[in-house]
């Protein structure tokens, strides 16, 4: 099998459906990352703006009850109003307030002279000082123009809720999607191998190939599927085209014999022409042979109607127990003439969904084939009971048994027992027995063994 270019594989909407979807995917994630990080972080900084606004009040009622001295003596550290650097690391590890309070002249006088922001909330990062966390601050003026500013670091769920969004997101763009557009080209690809069997055994066949196959894998996917169908269809295909063939061959074969009949019986009625009474005995043999052809194709026409399925719109309910009697009834003096001892054994009340006259004939052409190629056949059986699961209808016969070679062929058109077209028939009957089962969702069987022949045929029971 060629390999496909890359640029069919590229152009081809599988490919493009396959992307698409990646990127939907990958656009879906991004978005859920977003919201999922965004709701954390705004949740975890809606805590410190909370802790700072409570802090915000606490120091506004020191000053508000003993004046700045009362901020200057809670801010302190170690009775030190001015931070150094390392308390302010200090305060970072235990995620405690930073605190800076400037007098009217904007000069420290308690807390950390790094940090400094603009009036209101805001986010901002000490000065001079390395490794640490951006803040989260307020700065506001307290009653005799002193500048308060309360801050807290961010903590490290933030952070880390921060960094998630950002290098998920740049994971997802930088190297899912290729990731993912890479996998989109290999399995595409594969499609397109898979497809690109499929066609070429479909190409062979439309070109006439009627025996090519498509190939199955040991994956049971889909196309393994797909494949199994197909080589169904073309088995039945090939089937239907190797049936015409013989349909073809059967109808100029039998009616070769009767066309030449009426061809030499009208040159004998030109040479008696003169001769009524002769004229007369050749037209009753045209007319035999007239009738002959026309069976063929009225049993041809309802073979053909009956696999259609266009007799089950005629389905009512049948009560096959008594079709089976009237059957054996009209039939017993023919048997009796034959020296065949017809024999029944029926339940009662026995009924099906099915075409009456369809029936009628499946059942009757079995009992004529006994009687046409039943062999020293002294015997019969017609027979219908009721199983648990399904409805048994046998027809067997005692005799000369179907040979082995037949078996497998009986039911095909245009087929005799016989093996000779001079006997009795067409080789329509077992034909249209099969068609009618079928019609009627019956398993039909054949065993011919120790001088008996059987045809069982095992109905559902209606739902």
């Amino acid at each position: 099998m060629s390999s496909l270019p890359s640029t069919i594989i590229l152009k081809s909407r599988t490919f493009r459906y396959m992307s698409l979807s990646t990127l939907v995917f990958i656009g879906a994630a991004s978005i859920l990352l977003w919201a999922i990080t965004s709701a954390t972080i705004h949740e975890l900084e809606n805590r410190i703006y909370k802790e700072i606004t409570s802090e915000l009040s606490w120091q506004q009622q020191l000053h508000a009850g003993r004046g700045i001295g009362a901020n200057i003596d809670d801010i302190k550290i170690d009775d030190q109003p001015i931070w150094n650097e390392n308390w302010v690391y200090g305060l970072m590890a235990e995620e405690e307030f930073v605190h800076a309070l400037y007098d009217e002249n904007g000069t420290i006088i308690a807390g950390s002279d790094q940090l400094s922001a603009d009036p209101g909330w805001s986010e901002v990062t000490l000065t001079n000082l390395q490794n640490l966390h951006p803040l989260v601050a307020f700065h506001t003026s307290l009653e005799d123009k002193h500048q308060l500013i309360i801050a807290k670091f961010k903590s490290e769920a933030i952070i880390l809720h921060e960094n998630l969004r950002y290098l998920g997101t740049l994971f997802l763009l930088f190297l899912l999607l290729p990731v993912a557009l890479l996998t989109a080209y290999v399995f595409s690809k594969r499609m397109f191998s898979r497809l690109e069997a499929l066609l070429g055994t479909t190409r062979k066949v439309a070109r006439g190939t009627l025996d090519k196959r498509a190939p199955i894998s040991k994956q049971n996917d889909e196309f393994d599927e797909l494949s199994l169908a197909l080589n169904r269809m073309l088995d039945r295909l090939q089937s239907l085209n190797q049936n015409i063939k013989d349909v073809s061959i059967g109808i100029a074969h039998d009616l070769r014999i009767p066309l030449s009949n009426l061809a030499g019986r009208i040159a004998m009625i030109e040479q008696d022409i003169h001769d009524s009474d002769q004229v007369r005995v050749h037209l009753d043999v045209i007319d035999k042979r007239i009738k002959v052809m026309l069976e063929i194709f009225d049993a041809l026409l309802r073979l053909g109607e009956i696999e259609a399925g266009q007799r089950k719109a005629s389905f009512r309910v049948v009560d096959l127990s008594h079709l089976i009697n009237d059957v054996a009834e009209n039939y017993g003096p023919i048997f009796e003439d034959s020296e065949i001892c017809l024999k029944t054994a029926t339940q009662e009340n026995i009924e099906i969904s099915g075409d009456k006259d369809l029936l009628i004939q499946m059942i009757t052409n079995l009992l004529e084939n006994v009687i046409q190629h039943a062999h020293g056949a002294e015997n019969a059986w017609l027979q219908l009971e009721a199983t648990e699961q399904h409805i048994i209808l046998t027809v067997c016969n005692d005799g000369v048994e179907i040979p082995s070679t037949m078996r497998l062929r009986i039911f095909e058109r245009f087929v005799q027992l016989d093996q000779s077209r001079s006997s009795k028939g067409n080789g329509l009957g077992l034909s249209l027995v099969k068609a009618i089962s079928e019609l009627h969702d019956a398993e039909i069987s054949v065993i011919s063994q120790t001088g008996i022949t059987k045809f069982e045929f095992a109905f559902c029971y209606q739902t």
